[in-house]
């Protein structure tokens, strides 16, 4: 299987009209709300999606989340070939889709916010799409955090104030551990050895073990050498 995405953000469908433009969403919804690579658009899933008139055409919104195979991009590209007979569904319908939305592979590095649009002509059975928009950002916790990735607190990195990250460290692994942590990030050689170990290290609570950081060897090794 391949590596999964997340994503989160919005989703558009234009029609002629209103019924056209909830259409498209809702087929979406049903057919790949479920799936190992799913988009779940919340409106739909709610029942309260309502396409609103914007001059000459409906407009259908709502927030959605995904998971990408490997990237969600790769997921709206093959979308009317994963939506497979449903298509049959709005081949009479044209219209325009467009996601706006955030995306994290941690395990490819990818980082990013994105813009794409599809186009479907009526009496095609395939969606024409493209990207409009796209922007990188650093893999660091700042950017997950501001990116709605994590929560606060629960993904930290070197590049944090080194006073919340002693604090975040001891919340994590307890009292058991707190003298130690406080010894190795007191003392500037073992700081620094621990910046040079884990130099580019995500710390995700859920995934970073006490022993992982081998907190009682570092500190008696300070405790050594200062005794």
């Amino acid at each position: 299987m391949a590596n999964m995405s997340t994503a989160h953000g919005e989703v558009r469908s234009y029609a002629k009209t209103k019924e056209g433009a909830e259409r498209v969403l809702n087929v979406i919804h049903r057919e790949l709300g479920d799936v190992d690579y799913n988009t779940c658009i919340d409106e739909c899933r709610d029942g309260t999606l309502a396409a609103e008139c914007t001059g000459e055409e409906w407009m259908a919104e709502s927030r959605f989340t995904g998971t990408g195979r490997w990237v969600f991009e790769a997921n709206i590209h093959r979308l009317s070939d994963w939506l497979g007979k449903a298509m049959n569904e709005l081949k009479d319908i044209e219209f325009r889709i467009e996601f706006d939305y955030a995306d994290y592979e941690p395990g490819c590095e990818v980082l990013c916010k994105e813009e794409m649009v599809g186009f479907h002509e009526k009496g095609e059975m395939g969606i024409q799409t493209e990207v409009s928009a796209y922007s990188d950002y650093d893999m660091v916790a700042r950017e997950i955090r501001a990116l709605g990735f994590e929560e606060e607190g629960d993904i930290m990195d070197l590049n944090d104030p080194k006073d919340s990250l002693m604090k975040w460290f001891i919340d994590l692994h307890g009292e058991e551990y707190a003298d130690d942590i406080r010894t190795v990030f007191g003392n500037e050689e073992a700081w620094k050895k621990f910046r040079n170990d884990f130099h580019g290290s995500l710390f995700v609570s859920w995934s970073c073990e006490a022993e992982d950081m081998d907190w009682r060897k570092r500190a008696e090794a300070v405790r050594r050498k200062t005794a």
